[in-house]
């Protein structure tokens, strides 16, 4: 199995068109960015100041990838990725409500959320040709391992339910369901417990 790594600023713009590939038909990002002709762009661009502040924000936040960028994950200290991101992220997207839809979208999550600190999975993405070759569980793996370390619980949102099914296997329950709504579409908020003690022990990349 490929090993992680954080990549570099110059990997950004490869990853960020991969995750908008893959993540153009995801509900949630449907529902972010409606233009059906400019998504896959928007949500380059998106991802690309996504990452790039992840690579820049210092412990609160990080990246890793897989060799030859099969997967990437993202994960936050308690903070939404949406909602962050448009609170300082200024682009022209083609559709000016892209920011009262993703508030109206993190507001509404929140009430799912722990009060406590805890790690935010914004998403693990798989690029398309690698799909079913276990890189998913990989990128999990790391950030369970992470959370461990941390002794911190992992909340996180999706709109889909196999995502759902994946995600009960390491461990994850659903504490909220959000049915179809004019902030967003039908989805479900899962939360993993802060372990006890840790028992992972693999290595977190640098």
């Amino acid at each position: 199995m490929s090993q992680l790594h954080r990549p570099s600023l110059d990997e950004i713009p490869v990853l960020a068109a991969t995750i908008a590939a893959t993540l153009a038909d995801n509900p949630l990002f449907v529902f972010l960015f409606p233009d059906d002709e400019h998504r896959e762009s928007d949500l380059t661009t998106y991802h690309a100041w996504l990452l790039s502040s992840f690579l820049n924000s210092g412990h609160t936040s990080t990246i890793a990838v897989t060799e030859r960028d099969e997967g990437v994950i993202a994960w936050s200290l308690g903070q939404p990725t949406h909602a962050h991101a448009m609170k300082v992220l200024r682009p022209t997207f083609h559709d000016p409500d892209v920011v009262k839809r993703s508030r109206l979208l993190a507001a509404d999550d929140r009430l799912g959320f722990p009060a406590d600190p805890y790690l935010f999975l914004p998403f693990v993405t798989v690029s398309q040709r690698h799909q079913g070759q276990g890189f998913g569980s990989t990128l999990t793996s790391a950030l369970l391992d992470k959370a461990d370390q941390l002794r911190l619980p992992v909340a996180t949102t999706t709109p889909v339910p196999d995502a759902v099914v994946f995600l009960e296997r390491f461990e994850f329950k659903v504490v909220k369901e959000s049915p179809p709504a004019a902030f967003g579409p039908h989805r479900w908020t899962l939360l993993r417990p802060a372990p006890a003690a840790s028992a992972r022990h693999q290595r977190w990349p640098h």
